[in-house]
């Protein structure tokens, strides 16, 4: 999180997709920040709605949260899904 506050967007993401890899075993605690700054990174060649949405609805099945739900409202804003995205936060 310190890149993201560097703004090194890029290289948050990317460190995050290695850690991922690296500890399966402790995937989520990696993918739910990942899937964070795909949705919402200010840099536009980092962000990624789908893949975001992707992540966001895989870790749903396992959990449920409000930074989730938080993110998945991220998720669909970027992909332009406004009416969605506005119904999760109020959801929330």
């Amino acid at each position: 999180m310190n890149l993201v506050r560097q703004e090194r967007y890029r290289e948050a993401r990317d460190r995050l997709e290695a850690s991922a890899d690296a500890f399966p075993e402790r995937r989520s605690m990696f993918t739910h920040p990942l899937a964070r700054i795909l949705a919402a990174a200010p840099d536009d060649r980092v962000r990624d709605g789908r893949r975001a949405l992707a992540i966001v609805e895989g870790l749903a099945e396992e959990e449920q949260s409000l930074l989730l739900g938080e993110t998945l409202a991220m998720a669909l804003a970027e992909l332009g899904r406004y009416s969605e995205a506005a119904t999760v936060q109020r959801d929330l």
